[in-house]
Protein backbone atom coordinates (compact mmCIF):
# COMPACT_ATOMS: atom_id res chain seq x y z
CA UNK A 1 0.00 0.00 0.00
CA UNK A 2 2.91 2.36 0.73
CA UNK A 3 4.10 2.05 -2.88
CA UNK A 4 0.93 3.73 -4.17
CA UNK A 5 0.80 3.75 -7.98
CA UNK A 6 4.14 1.89 -8.11
CA UNK A 7 2.74 -1.10 -6.24
CA UNK A 8 3.59 -4.42 -7.87
CA UNK A 9 4.40 -7.97 -6.93
CA UNK A 10 8.14 -8.28 -6.33
CA UNK A 11 9.74 -11.50 -7.64
CA UNK A 12 11.56 -13.24 -4.81
CA UNK A 13 14.29 -15.91 -4.86
CA UNK A 14 15.40 -17.69 -1.69
CA UNK A 15 18.29 -20.09 -1.00
CA UNK A 16 18.47 -21.84 2.37
CA UNK A 17 20.58 -24.68 3.78
CA UNK A 18 18.82 -27.31 5.86
CA UNK A 19 21.78 -27.46 8.27
CA UNK A 20 22.29 -23.69 8.62
CA UNK A 21 23.13 -22.90 12.24
CA UNK A 22 23.11 -19.12 11.69
CA UNK A 23 19.76 -18.67 9.90
CA UNK A 24 17.16 -21.26 10.89
CA UNK A 25 15.97 -23.30 7.89
CA UNK A 26 12.36 -22.44 8.75
CA UNK A 27 13.19 -18.83 7.87
CA UNK A 28 12.82 -19.57 4.16
CA UNK A 29 9.19 -20.67 4.64
CA UNK A 30 8.47 -17.54 6.68
CA UNK A 31 9.94 -15.39 3.90
CA UNK A 32 7.79 -17.20 1.33
CA UNK A 33 4.71 -16.62 3.48
CA UNK A 34 5.53 -12.96 3.97
CA UNK A 35 6.08 -12.23 0.26
CA UNK A 36 3.06 -14.33 -0.75
CA UNK A 37 0.87 -12.27 1.58
CA UNK A 38 2.23 -9.02 0.15
CA UNK A 39 1.66 -10.29 -3.41
CA UNK A 40 -1.82 -11.54 -2.61
CA UNK A 41 -1.12 -15.18 -3.47
CA UNK A 42 -1.30 -18.29 -1.34
CA UNK A 43 1.84 -19.77 0.18
CA UNK A 44 1.25 -23.28 -1.15
CA UNK A 45 3.82 -24.21 -3.79
CA UNK A 46 2.44 -24.67 -7.30
CA UNK A 47 5.38 -26.87 -8.21
CA UNK A 48 7.87 -28.88 -6.15
CA UNK A 49 10.98 -30.32 -7.80
CA UNK A 50 13.53 -32.50 -6.05
CA UNK A 51 16.94 -32.06 -7.61
CA UNK A 52 20.46 -33.36 -7.20
CA UNK A 53 23.75 -31.70 -8.06
CA UNK A 54 25.92 -34.37 -9.75
CA UNK A 55 28.36 -35.44 -7.05
CA UNK A 56 26.89 -32.84 -4.69
CA UNK A 57 23.89 -31.96 -2.59
CA UNK A 58 20.24 -32.70 -3.14
CA UNK A 59 17.70 -29.89 -2.86
CA UNK A 60 14.01 -29.08 -3.02
CA UNK A 61 12.97 -26.30 -5.39
CA UNK A 62 9.52 -24.79 -4.81
CA UNK A 63 7.75 -22.49 -7.26
CA UNK A 64 4.86 -20.16 -6.39
CA UNK A 65 2.80 -18.46 -9.10
CA UNK A 66 0.22 -15.68 -9.08
CA UNK A 67 -1.72 -17.55 -11.80
CA UNK A 68 -1.75 -21.29 -12.50
CA UNK A 69 -0.19 -20.88 -15.93
CA UNK A 70 1.80 -17.73 -15.23
CA UNK A 71 5.47 -17.25 -14.52
CA UNK A 72 6.89 -17.88 -11.08
CA UNK A 73 6.66 -15.08 -8.57
CA UNK A 74 8.49 -16.71 -5.67
CA UNK A 75 11.03 -19.52 -5.86
CA UNK A 76 12.85 -21.19 -3.01
CA UNK A 77 15.65 -23.73 -2.79
CA UNK A 78 16.13 -25.75 0.40
CA UNK A 79 19.53 -27.42 0.11
CA UNK A 80 19.94 -30.67 2.02
CA UNK A 81 22.83 -30.67 4.49
CA UNK A 82 24.05 -27.19 3.54
CA UNK A 83 25.11 -24.81 6.26
CA UNK A 84 25.44 -21.03 6.18
CA UNK A 85 27.20 -20.85 2.81
CA UNK A 86 26.76 -19.60 -0.74
CA UNK A 87 25.43 -22.50 -2.85
CA UNK A 88 27.72 -23.34 -5.73
CA UNK A 89 30.33 -20.92 -4.42
CA UNK A 90 34.06 -21.28 -4.62
CA UNK A 91 35.70 -23.70 -2.17
CA UNK A 92 38.36 -21.01 -1.75
CA UNK A 93 35.85 -18.98 0.27
CA UNK A 94 34.95 -19.64 3.89
CA UNK A 95 31.28 -19.37 2.90
CA UNK A 96 31.33 -21.05 -0.50
CA UNK A 97 29.74 -24.48 -0.94
CA UNK A 98 30.64 -25.93 -4.35
CA UNK A 99 28.49 -29.01 -3.69
CA UNK A 100 25.27 -27.00 -3.73
CA UNK A 101 23.26 -25.90 -6.75
CA UNK A 102 24.84 -22.96 -8.59
CA UNK A 103 23.07 -19.98 -7.02
CA UNK A 104 24.76 -17.53 -9.37
CA UNK A 105 23.38 -19.18 -12.52
CA UNK A 106 20.00 -19.83 -10.93
CA UNK A 107 19.77 -16.20 -9.81
CA UNK A 108 20.78 -14.96 -13.27
CA UNK A 109 18.07 -17.10 -14.92
CA UNK A 110 15.48 -16.00 -12.36
CA UNK A 111 16.13 -12.30 -12.82
CA UNK A 112 16.26 -12.59 -16.62
CA UNK A 113 12.78 -14.14 -16.43
CA UNK A 114 11.59 -11.27 -14.19
CA UNK A 115 12.68 -7.99 -15.78
CA UNK A 116 11.76 -4.81 -13.96
CA UNK A 117 8.53 -3.46 -15.46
Amino acid sequence: AEMGSRRRAVPTLIFQGSADLIVAPSTSERIVGQWATVAGIDSVADEVVHGQVPGGRSYTHKVYRAAATGPSLIESYLIDGAGHAYPGGCPCSLYGDPSGPDASNLSWDFFLAHPKP
